[in-house]
């Protein structure tokens, strides 16, 4: 019986696909039933508002919500009267009735004259967002988005306005085919022309439209990061990653995973325990359908991205704690990295451990950080005692190295795109470049940050390298030649913790022991944004979502936020 009701197939009933005169009969009940204190209402009256209706069961809730409100107290046979004159008698577009109702009740809100200027205002900011959401937003999120001082300027800005944008956002969600509907195309083109060119939306939809204006001037300059959204949790954040298609964001707060929908904040596995002591790496897999995470408690532990069920481990075997963990870039093996000086290699979809190195002799064995290759077949790892190794992924036998240069701990690696080189930022101050392949320094050491480099990363493009050091400033190289092209950027106050480039390369985000994240040009000297402010204490941890449309911090209090790079005051905030 159990196979039966899992192989049962699956059905759907769509109301608007139903047989016009079945659902007709239905709309003509609801709208007798509904108008009935209207005694002056007639046959014809109803069964033109049925007509105009449709199949579309939401056009006739529109219309009678509207007609009705406030008990009907608010000249209903006026607003009946509106409602089928602006229906008209021609033939209709797809979905034109339901735009001409919005029309009728929209301007009827805005030209009422009991709403001052302020509260029309506000009317207007909020319809702006509510329709460009994803998901529909609270109060208090629209409040802190739209910066209006207390949360009932937007409880009360027109209450009628409330059910209309909720049933807006459902037929445009669950029954239009498109919400950038061809009837409506000036409401998305006129946007185009304030969208950073860089941005997924005007790299996929702007050649379409060649004649667009070229916005210029002080308000394009003064565009700012908007806050999306505030996500609170027990104790401080270290670590923040994007899943792979960028809709998820897990955090690491002490010894407990949060994963969350990167657009709404909505907690979508709760907090998930299982490790006793701190967590020091956390990342999604490849497909983004798990995660994996390792702690000070010696173990590796892999979670549903989706529910949060515990799916392996813990896995045991490192004799110390581990501080980094990788998943092999084909998404089959896990790698993890000890201050015991090894690395272990795991099946990611059983657990069993497939291979252990050898931790070399001394102290200075103790692994900081490891790196798989862009084609999975090599580990890079960083020493305490400042040498790179390379390692088969396959064997763990040893490939190349100790890569002797650093005189102090190797604290970031990141392999070139292409795989050809690795780079290395260590406590000595210095970075260096090494050729993957032979073994050998290509370029540097650049010398010319004063303090210890917390992070280096190649751009996605591979023709930079960008590093974030002690000394509070940011530094970008040419990757082929080691020439300083950007830099020092300067702005932060406190110790950089943590780079990274977007997608596209053309930007890169930084973030400190303060409350402040910066978003650079990566091509030149400036800041592609201003600093975004917002968290309560030091950020520790950032990354962009993988279409470079969000920025995630992890502060090291309770806080952390998702970030629309390209949305501020002069433009609406439109979600991606």
């Amino acid at each position: 019986m159990q196979d039966r009701m899992n192989g049962r197939g699956y059905s759907q009933l769509i109301l608007h696909e139903l047989d016009t005169d079945t659902v007709q009969t239905d709309i003509e009940k609801y709208v007798r039933n509904a108008l009935a204190p209207l005694d002056r209402i007639s046959d014809d009256q109803i069964a033109k508002l049925v007509a105009d209706a449709g199949v579309l069961f939401i056009y006739a809730a529109t219309a009678v919500r509207y007609i009705s409100d406030s008990g009907f107290s608010r000249n209903p046979y006026g607003r009946l009267q509106n409602v089928l004159e602006a229906s008209g008698t021609g033939p209709k577009l797809k979905n034109k009735a339901i735009d001409e109702l919005y029309t009728v009740i929209l301007r009827a809100a805005l030209e009422d004259k009991a709403i001052d200027e302020t509260e029309r205002g506000d009317i207007l900011q909020i319809l702006h967002t509510v329709v460009a959401a994803q998901e529909p937003l609270t109060v208090r999120t629209l409040s802190g988005l739209l910066q209006l001082d207390n949360e009932d300027r937007a409880n009360t800005a027109s209450p009628e306005l409330k059910e209309l944008a909720h049933d807006a956002w459902c037929f445009t969600t669950s029954f239009a085919s498109n919400v950038a509907s061809a009837s409506t195309p000036h409401i998305y083109i006129s946007m185009l022309p304030f969208w950073p060119s860089s941005r997924p939306i005007s790299r996929t939809y702007r050649h379409m439209f060649p004649r667009l204006p070229h916005a210029d001037g002080p308000a394009m300059d003064m565009r700012q990061l908007a806050v999306l959204a505030t996500w609170s949790f027990p104790d401080r954040v270290r670590y923040a990653a994007f899943s792979p298609n960028g809709s998820r964001v897990v955090f690491a707060s002490k010894s407990q995973l949060t994963v969350v929908d990167a657009y709404s904040g909505r907690a979508i596995t709760g907090l998930l325990h299982g490790h006793t002591e701190m967590i020091t790496s956390v990342e999604f897999s490849p497909d983004g359908t798990r995660i994996v995470s390792c702690s000070y408690d010696k173990s590796i532990r892999v979670c549903d991205a989706e529910t949060g069920e515990q799916l392996l481990g813990p896995l045991l075997g490192h004799s110390l704690g581990v501080y980094s963990v990788q998943y092999s870039p084909d998404g089959t093996c896990i790698a993890s990295g000890s201050t015991d000086g090894t690395i272990r290699i795991w099946d990611a979809a059983s657990g069993e451990a497939k291979l252990v190195t050898e931790p070399q002799e001394g102290f200075g064995s103790v692994i900081y950080s490891i790196r798989y290759s862009p084609d999975g077949a090599h580990i890079a790892v960083g020493l305490y005692n400042g040498q790179l190794l390379i390692r088969d992924a396959s064997t763990g036998a040893l490939t190349l190295g100790p890569f002797i240069g650093h005189t102090d701990s190797v604290t970031s690696m990141d392999y070139s795109p292409d795989g050809t080189r690795v780079a290395s930022g260590s406590d000595d101050k210095t970075i260096r470049v090494w050729s993957a392949a032979r073994g050998d320094l290509v370029l540097g050491p650049f010398i010319e940050h004063t303090g210890r480099i917390r992070s280096v990363m190649y751009s996605p493009n591979g023709r930079h390298i960008v590093s974030g050091s002690d000394d509070r400033t940011v530094r970008v190289w040419d990757a082929q030649t080691g020439d300083t092209i950007l830099g020092p950027l300067e702005g932060h106050h406190y110790i950089i913790y943590s780079v990274c480039y977007s997608p596209d390369s053309t930007r890169i985000v930084s973030c400190a022991g303060e409350e402040t994240v910066y978003v650079w040009d990566a091509r030149s000297q400036q800041k592609a944004l201003p600093a975004a402010d917002g968290c309560a204490e030091a950020v520790g941890s950032v990354a962009y979502s993988s279409d470079g449309a969000r920025v995630v911090s992890g502060s090291y209090r309770q806080s952390d936020f998702g970030r629309l790079l390209a949305s501020g005051r002069p433009v609406c905030l439109w979600l991606i």
